[in-house]
């Protein structure tokens, strides 16, 4: 009885090893990549339009650029967004991530794509989209 009862302890322990290891891999994409830092090139304007944004992206080639971030299934993305400050634009290589009613920033300090919160871009006229994909922040523009 006791055998059996060690043999389940270890496999309670193995599987939450294993949980603890997935989710630290999924929170660390999201906290920061400091790779993408050395990417960060300061603009006048970003692209506006899905055209536009396509040959700036083919430009950045940021999906050749060799991360450790996450996993092997996500992939720098090109961004083009506002710094912390919302004094700057900036064109940068980074993992994406789903904004959800702000505007999308990068911050130079913590490495990262995220929402600016001081930034409410719903009540832009017009609006951005109530949630949308970082790697495409042309659909929410400054105004």
């Amino acid at each position: 009885m006791e055998v059996r009862h060690t043999f389940r302890g270890q496999m309670l322990l193995m599987c939450t090893v294993v949980c603890m290891l997935h989710i630290h891999t999924e929170v660390s994409a999201i906290l920061f990549c400091e790779k993408s830092a050395l990417t960060v090139r300061y603009v006048e304007n970003c692209p506006t339009d899905s055209t536009s944004w396509e040959n700036a992206a083919k430009k950045m080639n940021c999906e050749s650029i060799e991360q450790r971030c996450s996993d092997k299934h996500h992939r720098f993305q090109y961004h083009c967004v506002i710094n912390a400050w919302r004094n700057a634009t900036l064109e940068v290589c980074a993992l994406n991530r789903t904004i959800i009613g702000y505007c999308t920033e990068y911050s130079i300090n913590g490495t990262v794509i995220q929402d600016n919160y001081g930034a409410d871009c719903t009540k832009f006229n017009p609006p951005c989209p109530t949630s949308y994909n970082s790697a495409e922040a042309y659909k929410c523009r400054l105004n």
